[in-house]
């Protein structure tokens, strides 16, 4: 996927080019859809493109000839996204904006994101960074399932309610909270 920058005919440009050779198969032009500046394109489990960028509040949605299936709209306070993920195997979708928020945008069968993006999951929305150096407090009292590293692996199982969680014993990097209230909450450990 190229973005915006080059102008005119190879601006917004999607290329399919085969994995062994290097040959162009296919491409095509998505100015007059939407405009890619430090963008994702991810594929689904229905063959189609899945395409996200800074400078748009919708995740683009087009057959693998570049055709519209739909425009998919950021939820309220989602923004300048540039990097996105179809997590098929725990069924979730997940965007980063370009300052390094992570988004959780709940569940998706993989197939399509229609019905995921809607005012029912936008309570469901985790935005964080937090930097902690030591215990960190929750707002209220969540039911906390585990603590994963960046590598998806689970290095603390809780299923307990808490009020905090002590980061002490975690060496410093990126972790995520699964609670049941939130969903998935990112922390920074420094």
């Amino acid at each position: 996927m190229q973005d915006n920058v080059p102008g005119a005919a190879l601006e917004n440009l999607i290329g399919e080019v085969n994995p062994l050779t290097g040959a162009v198969i296919q491409t095509f032009q998505i100015s007059a859809l939407f405009s890619v500046s430090y963008g994702d394109l991810e594929v689904g489990e229905n063959g189609n493109l899945y395409v996200v960028s800074s400078v748009e509040d919708s995740i683009l949605e087009l057959t693998t000839q570049g055709q519209l299936v739909q425009m998919h709209d950021l939820p309220t306070g989602v923004s300048t996204v540039s990097g996105m993920d179809l997590n098929c195997g725990s069924a979730e979708v997940w965007v980063c904006s370009t300052n390094g928020t992570v988004y959780s945008l709940g569940a998706s069968n993989c197939n399509t994101l229609s019905g995921i993006i809607d005012q029912e999951m936008q309570k469901n929305i985790v935005v964080f960074p937090n930097p902690s150096t030591g215990i960190f407090y929750f707002e209220h009292e969540m039911k906390l399932l585990g603590v994963f590293n960046v590598y998806g692996e689970m290095v603390l199982s809780a299923n307990q309610h808490a009020k905090s969680i002590d980061l002490n014993k975690f060496s410093s990097g990126v972790y995520f909270l699964r609670t049941v209230d939130k969903g998935f909450v990112r922390l920074i450990k420094y």
